[in-house]
Parts: C-alpha cells; structure tokens; sequence
C-alpha cells in the first residue's frame, strides 16, 4: 500500500518532487481552518495547515498560485519545473467553521456524462453539443 494522507497526496501530485515539500500544523483557531503556504530557509515549500484538509488547500493554493497549474479530474498530476517555485507568503483563513464540498446531488447530475474508471472520471461532453 502506498503513502496514506497529506504525504500520500504529495507523492501522487508531485511525484519526486515531494521531497522539496516540507508539512507543519498550525494551532487551531477559534474553530476555523486555516494554512500558509512559505519557503524555509534551504529553499523548501512549506505547507502549513490546521489539519489535513487545510494542509491539502494550501497544496492547491501552492499549485495555482506559483506554479500556475492544478490537480483535475483529467490531470493528477501537473507538469511542473525540476525545482518547485518559491515565493511571497500566503496565508487564508475559512470565514466559517463548517463547511461542505458539492452539492448532494452533484454526482447525480453529471455522472452520466462520466468515462473512464472510478476515481479518474472525464467528462464527454453534453451530446446537444456533438
């Protein structure tokens, strides 16, 4: 079984490159979630995040803000230069504790459109545009 977690992610998306990438945690606060994104000083990415979740989010926020790419549902796993980017910190913070991703019914809608396996899912397109 391979890497499990934040660390099994970085290994999907960055391949070698998640030796560059260092996680911390940052103490919660009042109930919200939040995470900086930061170079240390032997020029590793430094994702930091109340959680996992939060760690993932600065992850993502890394990938479209220094490297101008993403993780899709079409590409898991970006082009990406040899060394990864440094760069000005960032820091977001979640403007409500709870939260959620999707509606209930998003799976529903769109999954007939879905090719492909589980998991890695393309869409085809609506057959009312060819």
């Amino acid at each position: 079984m391979g890497e499990v977690g934040v660390p099994g992610l970085l290994r999907r998306v960055l391949g070698d490159r998640a030796d560059q990438v260092v996680l911390r945690t940052l103490p919660a606060m009042d109930g919200r979630e939040a995470f900086e994104v930061d170079t240390d000083a032997a020029g590793r990415v430094v994702l930091a995040g109340t959680g996992p979740v939060a760690q993932a989010a600065a992850l993502r926020a890394y990938l479209r803000e220094r490297c101008a790419t993403q993780v899709t549902t079409d590409v898991s796993q970006p082009d990406l230069p040899d060394r990864l980017p440094g760069g000005e910190p960032l820091r977001r913070e979640a403007a409500f504790a709870h939260r959620y991703h999707f509606n209930v019914v998003t799976y529903a809608y769109t999954a007939v459109w879905w090719t492909g396996r589980a998991g890695n899912a393309s869409s085809t397109g609506s057959p009312c545009t060819g």
